[in-house]
Parts: C-alpha cells; structure tokens; sequence
C-alpha cells in the first residue's frame, strides 16, 4: 500500500506516467512497481509467486509513517 509520496520522480510516474528526471525506457516498469506496491498490504504481499524475479524488495530504515504518527497520538507511548 502507498500511503504517500515523498519523492518527486515517484509522484510523477505515479500521477501521469512520466517523469523529466527518469529515464524515459524505465518509465513503464517504474509504474508497473508502483502499481504492484500499491495493491499491496504487507511486505509478503509483494513475495507472490510469479511475479518478476528481480524487485528486490527490503525493508525501509527509519521510523514508518504508522509508528510516527502512532507515537504521537494522545495517551501511547512511543
């Protein structure tokens, strides 16, 4: 699932299939990940079987857009 967008490139490919920074031959796979993610819910979603062998998928460093804003809210601890 994609929550939101926080690149330039990404919201580009995602709202009109192009983009002036990527190059124009990655522009289709580039929408077809972003598609493919956003029709997902969690990390295994993405591990289905025969799907394209090379999307070489990892887990984002950091805190995620749901601890952030769960950390925050009134009466949970971070």
């Amino acid at each position: 699932m994609i929550v939101n967008f926080n690149g330039k490139i990404a919201k580009d490919i995602w709202e009109t299939n192009k983009s002036r920074s990527l190059p124009k031959e990655l522009w289709t796979r580039a929408k077809a990940l972003l598609t493919i993610m956003c029709s997902t819910n969690t990390l295994n979603d993405l591990k289905i079987k025969g799907e394209a062998p090379n999307i070489r998928l990892h887990k984002l460093k950091g805190v995620s857009y749901d601890q952030k804003h769960n950390a925050s809210s009134p009466g949970k601890s971070p």
